[in-house]
């Protein structure tokens, strides 16, 4: 007998809660002319945020795609150009509900593009945008369905299932953003259940209520997992103390917020604070990458590179796209945001602001600012990770190596990361390091001497390939 493949033969139900791990944008357009904020969250009708389902399937699809090929076309189906190719096609069989968002404190983040050679803001490029703070949960269901294809492949569907539902408990990122640092969000306490339609109490459980015959079917938890990377996917991670202050500004709330500076003040006004979101003060992934990405500039500019390998490695310049805006890819390097950890504090600092031509104080012109500094001395303050998502095959060693050249930056102080640079803030003393790639995991702390000859020779190779490409043309 010929096997119906669209036959349906049973169910997996995947239930938890969704978390956010860092601040997720999934934009509803502007606030139309004249308005403040230029990219609003998705709302729905009442104003409560939510995650369309269609957003969650497209990044575990794409996660899935780059692990299983053929696990992704069994759970989401076939595409029309593999439907030409093969003569065969599938139906989805993923159907993943709105995640609607509660304990939602609404963020506003603003930016500007800086330009790559002076380092300074590009008149008319600023803009801000809503984000769904950190810390917002939801339901989660997902339900996939069983046909008589998944039989034929029972093998790939159940491994490309399991994958799935490790990756959710891992967590993974969508929405706008994500390579610098936004939508990670993670499923907590997730169960899978599966209901086999061929056994009479499952098909009860599947149509009776879920307390009265849910102890039919013996859910599988999936607890925290490990972060699951893309098997090309190269990982940095390091760690940092603070040389001295570190100021990015919160322009949301400085002025609103009254710090004392002595014990019998009763609250000074401050003009620039540190920005903090809930219980961490905070460094924007777009300010990292932003800083990584003018300094890399100047990296290969000084090895007489053609600057344009940049937009390789970290998706097109703004004056790429002006130039061709139909020519357009993703970052390979995503970049997430720093949390500081406990061990540093806002101290206020009186500051006036000097007459250039006189040298002398300008009238009116005493400001306080509130920088944060490290207050435990000999430990880490905050930890930094890089992500160099499944770069071109050949491509990916001097990619490597730049970015280990950025560590380098980043840990001997010669790159300084927010505002007031100019004056000595944002250095940071690299605490050590961890590389994967490959399978290989490469360790070192504040200075490397714990690293073995072959070691040392494959990270010195990174370096040596970025070196190759000294000739490189333009794209």
């Amino acid at each position: 007998m010929v096997m119906n493949e669209e036959s349906i033969k049973g169910k997996v139900v995947l239930k938890g809660t969704l978390v956010l791990e860092a601040p997720l944008l999934i934009g509803a357009g502007g606030g139309g002319a004249g308005a403040e904020i230029d990219t609003e969250v998705l709302k729905t009708k009442t104003g409560q945020p939510f995650i369309p389902g269609t957003s969650l399937a497209g990044a575990l699809r794409e996660f899935l795609a780059a692990e299983s090929a053929l696990g992704m076309r069994l759970l989401f189906g076939t595409d029309a150009a593999y439907e030409r190719r093969h003569k065969e096609a599938w139906q989805s069989s993923i159907r993943m509900e709105d995640v609607k968002l509660n304990e939602v404190e609404i963020v506003v983040r603003d930016g500007v593009s800086l330009d790559e050679i002076t380092g300074t803001a590009i008149e008319h490029h600023k803009f801000d945008y809503e984000a769904v703070g950190r810390g917002a949960k939801g339901e989660f269901c997902a339900e996939i369905t069983l046909r008589g294809v998944h039989e034929r492949h029972e093998t790939d569907a159940e491994y490309a299932i399991d994958l799935l539902a490790r990756k959710m408990a891992a967590g993974f990122s969508l929405g706008a953003h994500t390579a610098k640092g936004f939508g990670e969000v993670y499923v907590k306490d997730l169960t899978a259940r599966h209901y086999d339609f061929e056994k009479p109490d499952h098909v009860r459980a599947w149509l009776g209520s879920e307390g009265k015959y849910g102890n039919l079917v013996e859910p599988k938890p999936y607890g925290r997992q490990e972060k699951i990377y893309a098997k090309d996917d190269c990982v940095l991670e390091a760690k940092f103390a603070l040389q001295g202050s570190l100021l990015v500004r919160d322009y949301e709330r400085a002025m609103k917020v009254k710090l004392a500076g002595r014990a019998d003040d009763d609250g000074t006004s401050v003009q620039a604070l540190m920005l903090r979101e809930g219980d961490r003060w905070i460094i924007p992934g777009a300010s990292i990458k932003g800083a990584l990405r003018h300094r890399a500039g100047e990296i290969l500019r000084k090895l007489g590179m053609d600057d344009a390998l940049l937009d390789r490695m970290m998706g097109p310049s703004l004056a790429r796209i002006k130039a061709a805006p139909d020519e357009k890819w993703k970052s390979h390097l995503l970049v997430s945001e720093v949390r500081l950890e406990e061990g540093v504090a806002p101290k206020l600092q009186t500051r006036v602001r000097i007459d250039r031509f006189t040298g002398g104080k300008i009238a009116t012109g005493l400001f306080t600012a509130a920088p944060i500094w490290q207050t435990a001395e000999g430990r880490d303050t905050l930890s930094m990770r890089l992500v160099l998502h499944e770069p071109k095959e050949e491509e990916r060693a001097w990619q490597i190596g730049l970015l280990l050249l950025l560590l380098k930056e980043l840990s001997t102080g010669r790159l300084a990361l927010g505002g007031e640079k100019s004056i000595g803030r944002g250095v940071l003393i690299g605490r050590g390091a961890v590389l994967e790639y490959g399978g290989e995991k490469i360790l070192w702390d504040a200075t490397p001497s714990d690293l073995t000859d072959d070691q040392r020779q494959k990270l010195q190779g990174f370096v040596e390939a970025l070196l190759e490409k000294r000739e490189a043309k333009t794209l």
